[in-house]
């Protein structure tokens, strides 16, 4: 991770375009955010990570153009750090030999349907399809999330909650 600011600089550049603005024009081709231990983190799904976000900022910031751009630059760069750390984490899982049992995926996608849909699957799918998104898709991106929570639960689990003195020196 010594390389991150370089990296990000980097994937800004690929992002952003050159001159550091955000170009909705480029938005609209795919093509490669990141390359992280061989898997490729692409343009789409930086777009995807902050599609809710960026509603909000075209919003809030809707009479200033140089501070959409700024909000939009940032926004940008923080996915590209999140996909990148999704993809160390799952790389190291991966490396440890860890395995999730399908039931678990399982489960958490009957919780979701339950709580979300009133336990109507048939809506559950609908919805999914209307977002553009696959059942199978979505399994994936449950068990990229659920290794996540794992892995990071397994990191943390020995500290402690942080003291005033570090919440305020943060």
């Amino acid at each position: 991770m010594k390389y991150r600011a370089l990296i990000t600089a980097i994937l800004t550049l690929a992002i952003l375009g050159p001159g550091g603005h955000w170009c909705p024009a480029q938005s609209l081709s795919n093509g490669i955010a990141a390359v992280v231990n061989g898997t490729v983190i692409t343009l789409s799904e930086v777009r995807e990570s902050v599609k809710a976000q960026e509603q909000i900022y075209l919003m809030e910031f809707r009479n200033d153009p140089m501070a959409l751009n700024k909000a939009m630059e940032e926004l940008k760069e923080r996915a590209v750090d999140s996909l990148i750390d999704r993809e160390l984490i799952l790389a190291e899982f991966r490396k440890i030999g860890g395995t999730i049992r399908p039931q678990y995926i399982d489960d958490e996608i009957d919780n979701i349907v339950r709580e979300n849909f009133g336990g109507d699957r048939t809506a559950f799918v609908t919805e999914l399809a209307r977002a553009g998104m696959t059942l199978k898709k979505f399994r994936e991106e449950r068990e990229k999330m659920l290794i996540v929570q794992i892995m990071r639960g397994r990191y943390t689990a020995d500290e402690g909650p942080p003291t005033p003195l570090e919440v305020r020196e943060y």
